[in-house]
């Protein structure tokens, strides 16, 4: 399906534009941009998206993850960095089976697309499990 983000504010990374420009169209066809300027005419059946006095950029990226201790956010607060990781983080980190760090890389991955976060470089362990969780499979 065609998309059309009509009236975006884009932030551009490209050196053929302007940084920032205010009430721009941004055509996808086949999941690919093929035109972005003002007033795109889009194919019949396009999904059109109202993006007034919104942002449009390109993805973040997250250059330093460890994506399933997300699963022991804000549970031990209160200590000293080496406390919190010698008496409570590894023996918990222990414990986590590959299946663990499957499912709270995939939580990871959702609350990172949900925010706009495109890539992330992981350095936890187990690493295959997590890789798991990033892959796109294409039917």
């Amino acid at each position: 399906m065609d998309i059309l983000i009509r009236n975006c504010n884009l932030i551009s990374m490209s050196e053929n534009r302007k940084k920032y420009e205010e009430n721009m169209d941004i055509y996808i066809e086949n999941g690919e941009i093929t035109e972005i300027s003002e007033d795109v005419t889009p194919s019949p059946g396009a999904y059109i998206i109202d993006a007034k006095n919104k942002i449009c950029m390109p993805g973040l990226i997250n250059t330093h993850a460890h994506l399933s201790m997300s699963i022991f956010r804000e549970t031990l607060d209160g200590y000293s960095l080496q406390d919190w990781l010698k008496q409570k983080i590894w023996p918990m980190e222990d414990k986590l089976t590959p299946e663990d760090i499957y499912c709270a890389s995939m939580m990871s991955c959702l609350e990172m697309i949900s925010t706009g976060c495109t890539t992330a470089n992981d350095q936890y362990f187990m690493a295959e499990d997590t890789i798991r969780a990033g892959i796109r499979r294409r039917s």
